[in-house]
């Protein structure tokens, strides 16, 4: 309280100062938190949606899940990048290392949006095969996975809901 009226008694003329400023209206919340069981984690184990995705994420993920109801926008990359270092920042997660923190994007397609997010992030795309991406050039590790790719190389039916893709089983039609 004392430091705030110091600065704006003798800081310059210019200068608003404002104090406690909320970042936004309503909490900060991750679309998804994924906790890797290390005892319980086999490489055999690649579950039945996204299955190139799992081996490769560290023992912490955030993911945002962006859909064709609510797609990406712009700056949803800072977006994801905050949280991650939020997370990060915050004792009570017992995050040891950058290297235990990653992040997923999980997209329909990738946009002209979201290129000029990676671009203007400074971050390269490294093509994993089969609709993952990983964006390199940040503190933490970040992937991309695709919905309509991967849904189509993995055939997964249930996956495909989230894309832009028809669904072509019984199990995805109930």
């Amino acid at each position: 309280f004392v430091f705030v009226i110091l600065l704006r008694k003798r800081g310059p003329r210019w200068l608003e100062v404002r104090e406690e400023v909320p970042l936004s209206e309503e909490p900060l919340r991750l679309d998804y938190l994924f906790l890797r069981k290390p005892e319980e984690a086999r490489l055999e184990d690649v579950g039945q949606s996204l299955r190139g995705l799992w081996a490769r994420l560290s023992k912490y993920t955030i993911a945002e899940l962006k859909t064709l109801g609510r797609p990406y926008g712009s700056r949803g990359l800072d977006r994801l990048w905050s949280y991650m270092h939020l997370f990060f920042a915050n004792p009570e997660n017992s995050v040891d290392s950058a290297a235990d923190l990653s992040g997923v994007l999980i997209v329909p397609s990738r946009t002209p949006t979201l290129h000029e997010d990676v671009t203007a992030s400074g971050l390269a795309w490294l093509d994993l095969g089969s609709g993952y991406w990983e964006l390199q050039g940040g503190r933490f590790r970040l992937y991309l996975a695709e919905i309509d790719t991967v849904a189509e190389r993995e055939d997964d039916d249930l996956l495909r809901l989230f894309g832009h893709g028809k669904e072509r089983t019984l199990e995805a039609r109930r």
